[in-house]
């Protein structure tokens, strides 16, 4: 399945059975629990800041898949060059999140992070965490590495802005406490907010099943 930042997840038999849900609550209220999960993504793309008021703490980036020859995406540029905008203002470090998409290929960390140090950005200012494979990994690795950096200011999180939406709540179901911060300027219409739609009420879902069930298993999985 693909996201609109382009990530890959790894369904399982738990995870189809939490989508089979998803579309049983979609059908059973009769289309309004997705209609809302598409007006929550879409307050949160409209709402969002371009900018922050303080970047005193890490500045995180999501990766986005990269084109066929490893080139940056214009996604996934644009979330790097707003991290820049973030670094001017600031002496925080850039961490840049993203595992490989294909085998042979850079990681999507490692792309960004090349991308950064050829803008002016000093190697020694960007971080790297390249072991994951999606949003939900991206931010339980996130949770590790920010545990490991010690008392820090509160880390920023660059992303789509269609991502927001998802990436927030994810984070705050991990107890991450992360200011958020659109990549574009403006939100510009797309199908994709019906993509992010469908991923936010299928992992809204499996919370709900999940404290319901008080299953420690799908807890593992969602957060």
């Amino acid at each position: 399945m693909k996201a609109n930042d382009v990530e890959a997840v790894e369904i399982g038999w738990d995870g189809a059975a939490m989508l089979a849900i998803s579309v049983l609550v979609m059908v059973g209220t009769g289309g309004l629990s997705i209609l809302a999960a598409t007006g929550f993504v879409l307050w949160h793309a409209v709402r969002a800041r371009a900018l922050v008021q303080s970047a005193d703490g890490p500045i995180i980036v999501l990766g986005h898949r990269p084109g066929r020859e490893g080139q940056v995406s214009a996604v996934f540029r644009a979330r790097l060059d707003r991290s820049r905008v973030l670094a001017d203002r600031s002496s925080a470090p850039i961490i840049v999140l993203g595992g490989a998409t294909r085998p042979g290929m850079p990681t999507e960390a490692e792309i960004g992070a090349t991308y950064l140090a050829s803008h002016g950005v000093p190697s020694g200012r960007i971080l790297t965490q390249r072991g994951s494979r999606h949003t939900l990994e991206n931010l339980r690795e996130l949770r590790r590495t920010l545990a490991g950096l010690g008392p820090i200011g509160q880390p920023v999180l660059v992303t789509s802005r269609v991502h927001l939406a998802r990436a927030e709540q994810m984070a705050a179901f991990m107890g991450l406490a992360l200011a958020p911060c659109a990549a574009e300027d403006r939100y510009r219409p797309s199908l994709s907010i019906l993509l992010e739609a469908g991923l936010i009420h299928w992992y809204v879902t499996g919370r709900i099943v999940t404290q319901w069930t008080g299953s420690r298993h799908l807890a593992r999985r969602i957060g």
